[in-house]
């Protein structure tokens, strides 16, 4: 309650004191009774307008009150696969030429026909995305004009020759190492033109296993 409602109460509570004693004095026995009971109602009644007075003065000051502000944040967390999902991958092994090669679960694994009489073997592991070819055996070579560039593998990189095709995808040709008395070559190429399906097929040629190699 504010200085100025303070002051008003006191103003209506001295203006009652005179008023009470000047007609006490005029009346006597069951008129000034009567006045007295009237007297104690409007006392009453002063009291119940001060208290409410007071409870909407604190009910103010507390709406008046300043809340504190809420700052809002936001946490990113990082995804574990292309699209925010683990991807299961297989593990394709040759015992006999000695490597391995790890490719998506929804890719398809076809073995493809020999050539150069039986001596050049092929595998291939193909995905929406692209496909993966690898080729061992005798009978491998070839030249690469725009010249070679690395491309990761398991234990390092391999020369690559890329190329990419009129319609945007990619390719690229594999040298062929000598991993023994074997040479070893191989293509990677997307079908596509968008970056996840560059990505995926590199992550696969990146888990090629060759003997022989630290």
């Amino acid at each position: 309650m504010n200085k100025f409602q303070t002051h008003n109460i006191l103003k209506v509570h001295k203006a009652i004191e005179p008023n009470h004693n000047q007609t006490m004095l005029k009346l006597d026995g069951e008129g000034q009774e009567r006045f007295s009971r009237s007297l104690k109602v409007r006392k009453q009644s002063i009291v119940l307008i001060f208290f409410v007075m007071v409870l909407g003065s604190c009910n103010s000051l507390a709406g008046n009150t300043p809340s504190p502000s809420t700052t809002g944040s936001s946490t990113q967390i990082p995804s574990s696969g292309t699209e925010g999902t683990e991807t299961t991958w297989k593990t394709y092994t040759n015992a006999e030429a000695g490597f391995s090669i790890q490719y998506p679960a929804d890719w398809q694994e076809e073995d493809l026909p020999d050539e150069n009489a039986g001596q050049m073997h092929r595998i291939a592991l193909k995905g929406t995305e692209g496909g993966v070819e690898l080729v061992w055996g005798v009978g491998l070579g070839g030249a690469c004009p725009e010249g070679y560039q690395p491309i990761a593998v398991a234990q390092g990189t391999l020369p690559a020759c890329h190329t990419q095709k009129e319609d945007g995808t990619d390719l690229w040709s594999l040298a062929p190492p000598t991993i023994g008395d074997t040479n070893f070559g191989g293509f990677i190429y997307t079908n596509d033109t968008t970056a996840k399906s560059r990505a995926v097929v590199l992550q696969v040629i990146s888990t090629l296993v060759l003997p022989g190699r630290q």
